[in-house]
């Protein structure tokens, strides 16, 4: 009996208890595109597919952030140039360049960047503010991403102010 005593006595001095600090992570998933050596991002949920750079039918007059119009699955989409929109340098559309349909309420809108590089999440807490200048009018926010500085575009007002 003497040993199982000891036993209960030493597992009750090796119990410890450790206050942890719960931290609640809010983890937003973005689609990371570039635009020419700039890399941006937009939260998935305003995002239905990304697709290669079909025909692009120029519609005449329209202002220079308009592409054109596509044919995706017999549905007609506007195509933007997010390059001309960030005031980002233009590059040649290449077969890397694609564009990301998005939906606002029941449009469907098509922008064209030029490489997407995949999905990633990013904590809430690890956004920092973007000065607002008329270059960043359409950022929200930015955050690290190895070396580089990633533009959080705020879809809602891009869409409201186009």
């Amino acid at each position: 009996m003497k040993k199982l005593k000891k036993i209960e006595d030493i597992n009750k001095k090796a119990e410890a208890t450790f206050v942890i600090e719960e931290r609640k992570f809010q983890m937003i998933e973005y689609l990371l595109f570039e635009l020419f050596d700039k890399k941006f991002v937009l939260e998935i949920s305003n995002i239905i597919e990304v697709i290669k750079v079909p025909f692009i039918t120029p519609i005449p007059k329209s202002p220079d952030y308009v592409l054109g119009l596509i044919n995706l699955r017999n549905e007609i989409l506007a195509v933007l140039d997010l390059r001309t929109i960030m005031k980002v340098k233009e590059s040649e559309i290449t077969d890397e360049s694609r564009i990301i349909v998005t939906i606002n309420d029941s449009t469907k809108i098509g922008f064209l960047v030029d490489r997407v590089k995949g999905i990633i999440g990013e904590e809430m807490e690890d956004i920092k503010p973007v000065e607002a200048t008329e270059e960043n009018k359409f950022l929200k926010g930015a955050f690290e991403f190895g070396p580089q500085i990633v533009g959080i575009i705020d879809f809602k007002k891009l869409i409201s102010e186009l």
